[in-house]
Order: structure tokens, then sequence, then C-alpha cells
């Protein structure tokens, strides 16, 4: 059977920041992330500080080929820099053009409110059970990779195979 071929936009590989402090977070996102979207590359920053160092390639990121994630994740409880203040900092530098989804255990509406108004592009509360998990980490990557435009994503159309069902 021969089959269909569709244009892609962009790269095949997207990169997601995942700034997260705690250990058993990052491990829990990293599993739910590979079962969601295996082809999509995880990095994750301990806190505030590593994290903008990442996305301005300084210091020992300063020959990451990663490229510009195509989407951070941000917790708001980090040690030293607050997500809070993270947010500021991307959305009044020349990244402001990333989107930034708050993922975090507060479900206070001043946070919400404030991450908002600072330019967040959702607030995500964390589920507590790992099926709740996968499932909201498999509806932020195919809306935020597969079905949203994003600003580093456009580039010149690849030409695919799509599988035709066997009838």
């Amino acid at each position: 059977m021969g089959g269909t071929e569709v244009a892609v936009m962009g790269s095949e590989l997207h990169v997601i920041l995942y700034i997260e402090d705690n250990l058993a977070d990052q491990e829990i996102f990293r599993r739910a992330l590979r079962a969601a979207s295996p082809e999509t590359k995880l990095v994750v920053a301990d806190d505030g500080e590593q994290a903008l160092h990442y996305l301005r390639r300084e210091d020992i990121y300063n020959e990451t080929s990663d490229g510009t994630p195509s989407l951070v994740l941000l917790d708001l409880n980090l040690p030293g820099m607050s997500g809070v203040e993270v947010l500021s900092e991307i959305q009044q530098s020349d990244l402001r053009h990333l989107p930034v989804i708050v993922y975090s255990s507060s479900r206070d509406p001043s946070d919400v409110r404030t991450c908002y108004q600072l330019g967040c592009r959702a607030f995500v509360a964390k589920p507590l059970r790992f099926d709740r998990i996968l499932n909201t980490v498999e509806m932020i990557s195919k809306f935020w990779l597969e079905t949203a435009s994003l600003p580093d994503a456009v580039g010149e159309p690849r030409l695919l195979p799509i599988k035709e069902p066997h009838l």
C-alpha cells in the first residue's frame, strides 16, 4: 500500500525545559513525558538560576546545542529565586516569546493571578495521582507541541509518510 505524505513544520525534536527542584517530581514528570511524547527531549533545571543560565546559554550551557526550548514548565516553589521571579526575568528579556506554563502544587488564586499578570501562558495545578499526571502531561504535550504554532517551530516543511489504515 502506498503511503500519503504530509508537510510538517519545524523540527522533529521538541525540547521542554522543566524547572523543578523536587527529585521525585522530576522523575514522575520524566516518566509521564516519556509515555506521552517519547520523541520530546526533557531538560531539567533544579532552580531558577540554573534555568536562566540554560536559557541564556551562560556558564556551562554556552556550548549547548539543544536550541531554544519549545516550552518551559515552571514550578513556583524553588530554592533561591522563586518561580515568580524566574517568570518575571523571562518576561523582561528577549526570551519573553517562550511559552511558560506554571506547573505547581499551588492552588492559591493570588499565585494564579500573579503568574498570568506576569505573562505565563497557562497555570496548571500538579495532580497527585500518576494516572492524572500522565493525562495532564499528555494534554500539555499534545496541545503545545502538536497543535499550537510555537515561535521557534517555524521552518522548512518536511514530508513525512502517513500510514494508511488497513481495511
